[in-house]
């Protein structure tokens, strides 16, 4: 029986007739009637294969992909890349999500993390499911790859069955496995490659490991110890307003946790590729898989803000919306009701900025020239504004749809007004004019702070 495998290398996969055991990954197809296969010149996609069982037609490919490159840090990330990739008239039809129908971990041996991410689609004909589209993201050590699967017609139970059969017995991985807490060998060389050069010529480096955080820092242990209990406090106040669970294998999230503003400032600037006065505009940021702060009060709120938007990346894998979402979710965990009070007035007015337009805001921090941490700037009113949606959804006459609204928008390209709205729609019979006119509502009659 003829069994095509492949090995997924960073250099270009092999053909060959037998296991390739040494490389880590491997993929192993066994024959099926009418089965085709070989290799295609795109340069994501390695190789495709179609087969047909009891009338369904199978079509997978298998995607390699550079972790460095696409910032892939989990394996939801290559969901996202894929999707990225997909025919754009097939997501216009999915209201420009970029994200699956449904996803969820698959434990196991699939690769350097020992869990996989599983996304799914539907396309429907009028009512009638025309095709299912599966994809199965996971990470070797410098390497991604997916497992597209596409089949015609829509998925029965039977050929579900084969498919759950096929992920779980196509994959092999005999290569290197995560340390789940950081190696200290890892930790250092991320500090090297990050910290800033003052930093790396001055300080020392000292590691603490929490329940769910690598912090990497050059103030005291001592402190950093007591800002590593406070996190993890965040960490579950953060999930009990936004549910999620944690998945057996996944990584402790990283900190660096600076002395001074200025080293904060230059770790900024040198990570994202910009400057240091444009870094002076924030006290924290989450980007990529990392929080980055500096010495403050361990109740600072830019702890509980940052930390909501690591976790929606890193553990809810929830990065889409725009701006107005993303510091949103995060905003409101960080003020207070009485802080948030201030968006009645401003409702009563009807000075809200219109929700057509901040929907479509890259930036709320840049959106305006002045310094939110000033008080009072245009960015200052955006954020609350953005915090006094997520509370209004929680509350409001809608709050029986809020974890559903909170994917929702998490799932949609971000400031893609039309999808936005297809979501509404759908989930809460609402237009965006509509949802704005029930937010103007909520806030005019607004009496006492709700609690979180």
């Amino acid at each position: 029986m003829f069994a095509p495998t492949l090995a997924l290398l960073a250099a270009p996969l092999l053909i060959q007739s037998e296991p390739y055991t040494e490389s880590g990954l491997t993929v192993t197809l066994e024959a099926f009637d009418s089965f085709t296969g070989g290799p295609v010149g795109e340069p994501e996609v390695r190789a495709r294969w179609s087969w047909e069982v009891a009338g369904t037609q199978f079509n997978l490919a298998l995607w390699s992909l550079s972790r460095e490159d696409y910032g892939i840090d989990e394996p939801a990330d290559v969901l996202n890349v894929v999707q990225f990739y997909r025919n754009q008239s097939q997501l216009k039809e999915h209201g420009s999500s970029f994200a699956f129908d449904t996803q969820e971990p698959l434990e196991g041996a699939y690769g350097y993390l020992s869990y996989a991410w599983l996304g799914e689609d539907t396309r429907y004909e009028d009512t009638l499911a025309a095709e299912s589209y599966l994809c199965l993201g996971g990470l070797l050590k410098d390497q991604a790859y997916a497992l597209e699967i596409s089949t015609t017609p829509a998925l029965t139970e039977p050929s579900r069955a084969l498919v759950e059969e096929l992920f779980g017995t196509v994959l092999s991985y005999d290569g290197e496995v995560a340390d789940v807490d950081w190696s200290d060998e890892e930790v250092e060389a991320r500090w090297a490659r990050d910290a800033p050069d003052r930093v790396l010529e001055d300080s020392k480096l000292m590691v603490v490991r929490s329940k769910h955080y690598l912090i990497m820092t050059n103030v005291g242990k001592g402190t950093a110890r007591g800002f590593g209990k406070k996190i993890d406090e965040c960490y579950e106040r953060i999930r009990e307003v936004y549910p999620f669970e944690d998945v057996e294998g996944q990584r402790l999230m990283p900190i660096f946790y600076f002395v001074t503003p200025d080293q904060y400032y230059e770790w900024y600037a040198k990570n994202l590729n910009t400057t240091v006065e444009r870094a002076r505009r924030s006290g924290g940021v989450s980007f990529g898989d990392v929080y980055s702060t500096y010495h403050q009060a361990t109740n600072a709120p830019v702890h509980i803000h940052e930390a909501t938007h690591q976790i929606f990346k890193a553990r809810m894998h929830l990065g889409g919306g725009g701006s107005w979402f993303q510091e949103g979710v995060a905003e409101y965990m960080s003020s207070t009701g009485t802080e948030l009070g201030s968006l009645k007035g401003i409702a009563k007015r009807e000075k809200q900025i219109p929700f057509r337009e901040f929907f479509e805001l890259s930036s709320l921090l840049y959106s305006s020239e002045e310094n939110r941490k000033s008080g009072g700037s245009a960015a200052g009113d955006a954020y609350t504004q953005a915090a006094a949606v997520i509370e209004f959804m929680r509350h409001g006459p809608h709050e029986e749809h809020f974890q559903e609204f909170i994917h929702a928008m998490g799932r949609v390209s971000r400031n893609d007004v039309d999808a936005i709205e297809t979501q509404l729609r759908g989930l809460l019979g609402r237009d965006i004019d509509g949802l704005e006119e029930d937010f103007v509502k909520y806030w005019t009659k607004r009496r006492k702070p709700k609690k979180k």
